[in-house]
This record gives C-alpha cells, sequence and structure tokens, in this order.
C-alpha cells in the first residue's frame, strides 16, 4: 500500500523569496497594513506582469492546455494557487513561497513575484 501511494506522490518544489515592505506612515496599523500588502502581491496589476513577463501564457498553455492559450484570469488564478504569503515575524517582511513541479519555475515566480511588487507604482496616504 505505502509502495502505491508513493507512486501516486507528485513531486513538488517549493521555492521562496522576500520582501521588505515599507509602511506608508510611521505608525501603520498592523494586520490591517499587512492584508493590503498581501492583496497588493496578488492583484491584477503585479500577476499580470509577472505573467508577461515570464511568457507565462506561450508556457502554460503547451504545459496544461493543449496550445489553446489561456485567459489573463486563468493565469492569475494558477499563479494564486501555488502561492502562498507569510510574515516573517517582528519584522517588516513578507515571505513569498511558491510551490511548483519544477523547481526552476517555481524560484522564477518567487523571485519575479517579489520584483513586480518592489516596481509598482508607490501609494500615497493623504
Amino acid at each position: 500500500m505505502a509502495g502505491i501511494l508513493k507512486l501516486l506522490e507528485r513531486n513538488e518544489f517549493n521555492s521562496v523569496a522576500t520582501v521588505r515592505v515599507n509602511p506608508y506612515s510611521p505608525t501603520p496599523s498592523g494586520a490591517y497594513f499587512i492584508l493590503t500588502e498581501f492583496e497588493t502581491i496578488h492583484s491584477q496589476l503585479v500577476l499580470s506582469n509577472v505573467a508577461d513577463s515570464l511568457d507565462l501564457n506561450e508556457r502554460w498553455s503547451k504545459k496544461y492546455n493543449q496550445g489553446r492559450r489561456l485567459s489573463e484570469s486563468e493565469i492569475e488564478e494558477r499563479i494564486k494557487r501555488r502561492l502562498d504569503l507569510r510574515v516573517v515575524r517582528n519584522s517588516p517582511l513578507i515571505r513569498v513561497s511558491v510551490f511548483d513541479d519544477d523547481p526552476y519555475e517555481a524560484a522564477q515566480l518567487a523571485n519575479r513575484i517579489t520584483e513586480q511588487y518592489r516596481r509598482r507604482p508607490a501609494k500615497r496616504r493623504v
């Protein structure tokens, strides 16, 4: 039985990148601020830039959709399913973990997500 389960297991790799968040005011409201940053990382702006820069539509349409192009929302959902965000305790850091069956692709995604998050237009508080 254990041998059958081992055969059915899927190899999955985890790649982690860390990004520093910069509060817009000296005293951001903790959990609200972090949740806002998580939503920013999950945003269409960040994820569409990740997809474009890695040409994910071309790669994933071949890999997952028999060559038919995927919609932007399908690509974004595929990225989100691979993505796990965590706060690094007692720090202004967010740990971006990406899980994938290809270790190189997991690393590319984790690094590109943090890069695109850092490049987004800066928010201004009034």
